[in-house]
């Protein structure tokens, strides 16, 4: 099943989930880069890549992953992914236009094979939140690498985990989206 998007007042600049935080961008590529913990409709928090989390203390946020979690081409979500995806934020390269949302993230590590543990250098009871917004969107490390400064590019695109990969993008106003 394909899906046509047929733009906006503008073209997305990026596939890059962190790239832009306007309209075009969050509409669409919510579809295919999901981020570690989903936002149902009420605002509520549910599981995701993240099957569970728990914030042990004030400056801790633990996350467990779902091991169901693939990306697009098959592979599983591990762990370096995910730490790879949300340290992009605060890597002035990328340019994340969602850093300001991580600026009380002292690190993130793995912690076990499927647990990732984000430390704070603050308290901030609501952390849990900022991993449910695009800029936790987690993309696949070894395709972003590989595809260096033209990941998300309209010839390059990404790997993400979403419901929908993009099959066809112009880098104009039309993107075609097909069933993940």
């Amino acid at each position: 099943t394909n899906l046509t998007w047929s733009g906006d007042y503008r073209a997305p600049y990026s596939e890059d989930p962190v790239k832009t935080a306007d309209y075009p961008e969050e509409t669409i590529l919510g579809n295919v880069c999901e981020p570690l913990i989903r936002v149902a409709a009420d605002y509520s928090l549910q599981p995701g890549i993240a099957k569970s989390w728990k914030q042990p203390d004030a400056e801790h946020v633990v996350v467990e992953l779902d091991p169901r979690a693939k990306f697009a081409d098959g592979k599983p979500v591990t762990t370096d992914d995910v730490v790879y995806s949300v340290m992009r934020n605060l890597d002035p390269n990328v340019a994340s236009n969602y850093a300001d949302s991580y600026n009380d993230l002292g690190g993130v590590k793995a912690t076990g094979p499927s647990e990732v543990t984000f430390t704070l250098t603050k308290t901030d009871y609501i952390f849990d939140r900022q991993l449910g917004i695009l800029g936790a969107a987690i993309v696949e490390k070894a395709f972003a690498v590989k595809a260096g400064q033209n990941f998300g590019n309209a010839n390059v695109g990404v790997m993400c985990t979403g419901p929908y990969t993009i099959a066809f993008f112009d880098g104009t106003n039309q993107m075609v989206l097909k069933k993940n």
